[in-house]
């Protein structure tokens, strides 16, 4: 064999081996989206900034949130506003104040709060501190895009999901 026949027949491989090594498997970004995870959860009190936490993994805002969207589902500003509320759910079940829900969970103030009640549960914080009686109706509808669950309250639609119906005889 002629060392040209050799380069040649190790071009593939050689440009295969590099092709792989650049494809990047999902599971090499599950570490850091649970690390994302963790850090959005631990500091979710600072509200912190989707620069900022791109920044701690060494990527771009948009190549962080991308990733971020793709292994979670939400986007990190959705997920640190249902943690945010979480937080603020417990610290109103146990009778704290608004403005002291508010602050400890990392708002301005108890304005924020009602505007994050708003729009993640669409209810305001006092309704939410007298829930026991709120009614959700909800119905099965057939839509042209398949079955959806829709759920509202006095308020209007709270709940508004594609489900899957499983085939019955």
């Amino acid at each position: 064999m002629t060392e040209s026949s050799q380069s040649v027949k190790n071009r593939p491989s050689a440009a295969l081996g590099a092709a792989v090594s650049r494809i990047k498997s999902p599971s090499s970004h599950f570490g850091k989206m649970e690390q994302a995870i963790r850090l959005l959860v631990d500091r979710s009190a600072d509200q912190p900034a989707l620069a900022e936490v791109a920044r701690e993994f060494g990527m771009s805002e948009f190549h962080f949130h991308r990733l971020f969207v793709e292994f979670v589902g939400l986007t990190p500003k959705e997920f640190v506003q249902f943690i945010t509320l979480t937080n603020a759910k417990t610290l109103l079940r146990e009778s704290n104040s608004l403005l002291t829900a508010a602050v400890s969970v990392g708002l301005s103030g108890p304005s924020r709060l009602h505007d994050l009640f708003l729009a993640v549960d669409h209810m305001t914080p006092g309704e939410f501190k007298n829930s026991s009686g709120l009614q959700i109706r909800w119905a099965l509808v057939d839509t042209v895009l398949g079955s959806a669950l829709l759920a509202t309250t006095p308020r209007g639609i709270c709940r508004f999901s594609f489900v899957k119906i499983p085939n019955t005889p």
